[in-house]
């Protein structure tokens, strides 16, 4: 009878002015006990109480709207967490609840929320009746701030402008026992460091042995295991550490013996199997402690460790970590005696700090070590000719990151400044694997120089102090620039004194020695015809030119200047539209105008700079206005691409407006403009 009453409650859940029915069904279902037509009245009372049950569904739509509590538990210690549920019954879209009387002594975390609205029809004699239900479910993480007996006042929600107010619950939170069964404690393996630099923080529990025995003392409880609630097994934001699942992989227990961690599963071996508790195991060895009683104790020590890289400046707190479950607190009559027991470790806080401001002239951003190394190309030229000095930084065994490096300012280095014209001081850095390159464009001043040591700083986390490294000299040829002599220029005036005729005399020939200067004054008939040849020489050079000229249009230097200011603007448009990405457009802009000057002299824009492109403008007429603009852009492009940081999408913007009216106003310039003014060549009178 019993099992039959159960089922028909579980066919008909519902609530409201149905649950009168259902009792008038189940009073007239117990008749059966005593009628033998029980079976024909309890069916005929099923069917009254259903019929008259959605003969009501308009009544049950317009019920009142209703708030209802629940908490997972009533009573916790301090340190552990409550689910607090708040369901808002009989309104299609409620507002989220007020929870802010419960701040005061909890820390909540929003979990999400979700409809649970329904709606049903039943056709019955060719009646339609439709029955809805509105309900929507909120769920919240509540975390005690204090011990004690604590109310969860009534929550006020709002509905269809209304306020509807909950029942007000209480939770009973109980302070940690002094106990010296279960410890626990969290340790950083460094409480203050520096940005990239590496630590640790350990969870370390420790349990007393079994009374009787040197074995496991989980083996005792392992049905269930006891718990661990961590909150930073996710890395907090702003530090960097391994992937999760490969960190907890490998502490999975084979055994089933130790701890379960957070909410943590495992798919079971078959596919059909529901996912159960992940038990890791932490066992790491035994440690001597003193109990209550000041009694030297062997505990057993279970550790997990996880590791952390700093990325940014900061403090980071790393939360309470808590244990909980049944423990072995002694032995009676041959029977293990157990109780619950939570065990709390306080938060930690680990200080990431930035590096003193007292900083060397020379300090490019590492800390730690690094491996610097410097090459240089070419190493035979002339002085004038450019080469690219190339310095190199590898990441040391206790180097920070590659990222923190920054293009160190070698106009600072007297050394090279003096021998060297630097053209290029803010080159972008190239990350390649484990290192990261940066290259400089120079020029030298005059022959028989080299490169000295670079000498750079860097700081030492762990004496909290700057110290330098050094790359070695660069041993370099160089001679002095070409010099040509006046009679190797073309069309240079000839230093040979010129001969002239003199008359004499002895008649005009008298004094002559050079026979050269003899001819024979009588009529030739020769002129005509060479005046002919002449002309139709002078007819096929002038096609010849023509050809010529049109093979030369048609050459990739003569096309890429045509292009020019087209390609220019193509890639001022890409500039345009990456007004959100500030970076990806001031690298655009510079390609741009490099790429415009390079384009419209028909050379490549690789190694071309600022100097490159001043002297092209000089050779051009570019008018004294136009070229300080230019330059001004260079500059300004500069301090963006190599800067602390770029600006916001309106001043790349700016950029690109500056760029495009510059190229349209010089184009008719530097298009008529040889290439031939910037090969570098250097031209001196003896």
């Amino acid at each position: 009878m019993q099992n039959r009453n159960d089922r028909i409650d579980a066919e008909l859940p519902w609530e409201g002015p149905c649950d009168w029915y259902f009792h008038v069904t189940k009073m007239f279902c117990d008749v059966r006990s005593i009628s033998g037509h029980a079976w024909c009245v309890s069916r005929a009372a099923f069917a009254i109480a259903f019929i008259v049950c959605f003969s009501s569904a308009p009544y049950l739509k317009a019920q009142a709207p209703r708030v209802e509590v629940a908490v997972s538990a009533d009573s916790i210690f301090i340190g552990e967490t409550i689910d607090l549920q708040v369901e808002v019954q009989n309104s299609e879209d409620p507002k989220a609840p007020d929870l802010t009387p419960l701040k005061e002594s909890f820390e909540i975390e929003n979990l999400g929320n979700e409809s649970r609205n329904q709606s049903s029809t039943i056709i019955m004699n060719g009646r339609m009746s439709q029955r809805n239900i509105f309900a929507h479910v909120y769920a919240y993480r509540l975390t005690p701030k204090l011990a004690g007996k604590l109310s969860i006042p009534p929550l006020t929600v709002s509905v269809d402008g209304k306020e509807i107010k909950s029942s007000a619950i209480s939770v009973e939170v109980q302070d940690a026992e002094i106990q010296d069964v279960v410890l626990i404690d969290v340790v950083p393996s460094r409480r203050t460091l520096f940005p990239t630099q590496s630590f640790s923080v350990t969870l370390k529990v420790l349990v007393k042995p079994l009374p009787d025995s040197r074995r496991d003392p989980l083996q005792a409880v392992r049905r269930p295991p006891p718990q661990l609630t961590v909150g930073w097994i996710d890395p907090p934001e702003g530090l960097q550490s391994e992937d999760k699942s490969d960190f907890l992989q490998t502490k999975l227990s084979k055994s089933g013996i130790g701890f379960t961690l957070n909410d943590y599963s495992t798919q079971g071996i078959s596919l059909f199997d529901s996912p159960r508790k992940a038990v890791f195991d932490l066992n790491s060895g035994r440690e001597t402690r003193k109990d209550l009683e000041g009694n030297e104790v062997e505990y057993f020590v279970y550790e997990l460790t996880r590791s952390f890289v700093a990325n940014r400046t900061g403090t980071f707190t790393f939360d309470n970590a808590l244990v909980k479950g049944v423990f072995v607190t002694g032995e009676k009559e041959g029977e293990y005696q157990g109780r619950r027991i939570v065990a709390i470790a306080p938060s930690i806080v680990v200080e990431v700090k930035d590096v003193p401001s007292d900083r060397p002239d020379n300090y490019t951003g590492g800390i730690g070590q690094y491996q610097m190394s410097a090459s240089a190309t070419p190493t035979s030229l002339r002085v004038g000719d450019p080469l690219t000095l190339s310095l190199e930084f590898a990441q040391g065994k206790q180097g920070g990151s590659l990222d923190l490096l920054s293009p160190p300012n070698l106009r600072l280095l007297q050394d090279l400044v003096d021998d060297f014209e630097i053209v290029d001081s803010n080159p972008t850095g190239r990350l390649e694997g484990n290192t990261k390159k940066f290259s400089f464009a120079l020029r030298p001043k005059r022959p028989g120089v080299n490169i000295p040591a670079i000498k750079l700083s860097s700081f030492d986390p762990e004496r909290e102090e700057f110290f330098e490294i050094a790359t070695e000299p660069i041993a370099l040829k160089v001679t002095e620039a070409s010099i040509l002599g006046n009679n190797e220029i073309v069309g240079a005036i000839s230093s040979k004194p010129s001969v002239s005729m003199k008359q004499s005399g002895e008649g005009i020939f008298g004094n002559l020695t050079d026979l050269s200067l003899l001819r024979n004054d009588l009529p030739r008939w020769q002129g005509p015809i060479g005046v002919m040849v002449t002309a139709w020489s002078l007819s096929a050079a002038g096609i010849f030119a023509i050809l010529l000229g049109r093979r030369k249009d048609r050459s990739p230097a003569t096309e890429k200047k045509n292009r020019a200011k087209q390609n220019a603007m193509t890639v001022l448009q890409k500039a345009r539209l990456e007004s959100d990405n500030p970076k990806e457009g001031i690298r655009l802009v510079r390609l741009a105008v490099l790429g415009f000057v390079a384009d419209s002299q028909g050379r490549s824009s690789d190694g071309m700079t600022k100097a490159d492109v001043q002297n092209a403008l000089e050779r051009s007429s570019a008018n004294a206005d136009d070229r300080g603009e230019w330059m001004r852009l260079l500059e300004d492009i500069d301090s963006m691409e190599y800067g602390a940081g770029t600006g916001p999408g309106a001043a790349t913007l700016d950029y690109v407006e500056r760029a495009t009216e510059l190229v349209k106003r010089t184009a008719p310039l530097l298009t008529r403009t040889s290439s031939a003014g910037i090969k570098g060549i250097e031209v001196r009178s003896r």
